[in-house]
């Protein structure tokens, strides 16, 4: 059976605020977080108390999302006041006890607004492919994908996907001539703007040297056909 005395400890409240409490139209969960509120401070002769949601959850059986709804609803009303924010971790509340400059917020802030909104604007343009999908599948695994994409992107005319097999066999053998990587022969023709594949330059010219007349010769000046000495090479036409 309880038996609380007053001796053990009370919270001294004017009636002029238990009638205002009692007289203003406050649902059960603001009640419960008031007298919460007021325990905290008048109940210790204090002020202003520091209260976290945690102690709100404990104290009063809600979620701190409730307790966050409830409290910030109380704030609203002017009913109780944040005099300091800790770290983002508590706050600390005040009872206003002026309660003529309480007031009613008809607004229910415990509910979610749905937002209709139009899109018009694209934020994030469509990637442009350099190679399809279908054509990466003919492309071998010893070539970049992404750089022949810019190879096909910097000719003229894109080579076909039934011309891809002799067009890697002729890179491939230009690649052991020159004693370098296939992406090399590549980036060679994309940044002097040749429209077919070549010996490097450097490989090339040592080749001429020894009198390798079976090697591809690179053209000497940048063209929109790949001319060298005014006559395209047959491997242009060809790829």
């Amino acid at each position: 059976m309880a038996n609380p005395q007053k001796e053990n400890g009370y919270t001294a409240i004017s009636n002029e605020i238990l009638e205002a409490i009692y007289c203003y139209k406050l649902s059960g969960h603001e009640l419960r977080m008031l007298l919460l509120v007021l325990r905290k401070t008048y109940g210790f002769n204090k002020t202003e108390d520091a209260i976290s949601l945690s102690q709100m959850q404990k104290e009063l059986s809600l979620s701190k999302t409730r307790c966050s709804q409830v409290i910030n609803k109380l704030q609203l009303q002017n009913i109780v006041t944040v005099t300091e924010n800790i770290n983002g971790i508590g706050k600390k509340y005040k009872f206003n006890k002026d309660f003529e400059k309480w007031h009613t917020v008809t607004e229910n802030i415990n509910r979610y607004k749905k937002v209709k909104s139009t899109v018009t604007e694209k934020c994030n343009k469509p990637l442009q492919k350099s190679v399809s999908t279908k054509d990466n599948a003919q492309v071998p695994e010893w070539v970049n994908v992404e750089l022949f994409g810019k190879y096909q992107q910097a000719r003229n005319k894109k080579l076909k996907p039934a011309s891809f097999e002799l067009f890697f066999k002729k890179l491939r053998k230009l690649a052991d001539q020159s004693n370098a990587p296939p992406d090399d022969i590549l980036k060679q023709s994309i940044e002097n703007g040749y429209q077919g594949i070549f010996l490097l330059k450097g490989e090339q010219n040592a080749n001429s040297r020894q009198g390798n007349s079976g090697s591809q010769q690179p053209p000497l000046k940048k063209a929109g056909n790949a001319q060298s000495d005014g006559e395209p090479w047959p491997e242009d036409r060809a790829y």
